[in-house]
């Protein structure tokens, strides 16, 4: 696939399959105006690619205040300070973020590409991830991770649902919902929170945990970016999360290259203080290996 080949999701028109909220929202602090364009998906919040007055497109998105209890509201605005402070090529770009009568808002780039899951799960198959590309997807997430911990952020939610892809296949790390900034990125850490498919032992058994949770859901996303699942997924959650505890990963198909079988075995470690660090990993002969 060539990255000089843009698949834009970006759409002229709204969509019909999914109400707008309005045709548009205004900033009160600024007056800014963001006209919604298309709905992109949601969580627990909705997503929306929005046009300002200049013609520049977004992603807006959105948390309905009646849906929210008061951690809901906490996280929101967590993910706010948070994102507001990080500034890295690959962490999606903070734009605006405010409130109404009705709704929260967060406004940041665009990725045109989409989500990382959709784009594997997509059902084109000439735009299937080359090993060259997995490479440097891999790399470019490490090194958003590392810019986190540099600044004493941990991020725990890394999954492919939340790594997003730019027109030119360049990673940006999203969704700062559960991020946790840290007076020093050695604090230990006690509250539940993550994916269940990629949510560390440690925060399953509800120990303290450090930074070393995200190396855990990196081994993880990793996995999932090779095999296209991910490795401890069943079809019951309480199995899923006993794999876990037991580190029973799905067997790595013998096609993949050695290299990247260590790094996830690596990672994929119970106990945290054996999980590589960061620069290790960029030391990894996978990712040592990438044709620049």
């Amino acid at each position: 696939m060539s990255n000089n080949r843009p698949m834009s999701r970006i759409s002229k028109k709204p969509t019909s399959s999914y109400d707008i909220p309005t045709s548009c929202v205004i900033n009160p602090h600024n007056n800014k105006r963001y006209s919604f364009i298309k709905y992109l998906g949601k969580g627990k919040s909705k997503c929306y690619s929005v046009k300002d007055d200049n013609g520049n497109f977004y992603a807006c998105k959105i948390m309905k205040k009646s849906s929210m209890n008061a951690k809901d509201v906490q996280n929101f605005t967590s993910e706010i300070n948070i994102h507001c402070t990080l500034s890295h090529e690959n962490i999606v770009k903070f734009i605006d973020a405010f409130e109404d009568s009705r709704c929260y808002y967060i406004v940041t780039e665009l990725c045109d590409n989409g989500s990382l899951i959709n784009f594997i799960n997509g059902k084109n198959k000439e735009l299937s991830l080359s090993e060259q590309q997995m490479k440097n997807i891999i790399k470019q997430i490490v090194n958003a991770i590392l810019y986190m911990h540099n600044n004493n952020i941990v991020h725990r939610d890394i999954k492919p649902h939340n790594v997003f892809l730019d027109n030119n296949m360049n990673v940006k790390i999203g969704d700062f919902g559960l991020s946790k900034r840290l007076e020093s990125i050695d604090n230990v850490m006690i509250e539940i929170c993550g994916t269940p498919n990629y949510i560390s032992p440690e925060i399953l058994s509800h120990k303290e945990y450090t930074y070393k949770t995200d190396m855990w859901s990196l081994g993880c996303t990793i996995y999932y970016i090779l095999l296209k699942i991910a490795p401890f997924e069943t079809h019951n959650i309480s199995n899923t999360y006993i794999r876990i505890r037991g580190c029973l990963y799905h067997p790595i198909d013998t096609n993949i290259d050695p290299d990247a079988e260590s790094l996830i075995f690596s990672l994929l470690m119970l106990n945290p203080t054996e999980r590589p660090s960061l620069h290790e990993i960029l030391n990894n002969n996978y990712l040592l290996s990438i044709n620049c």
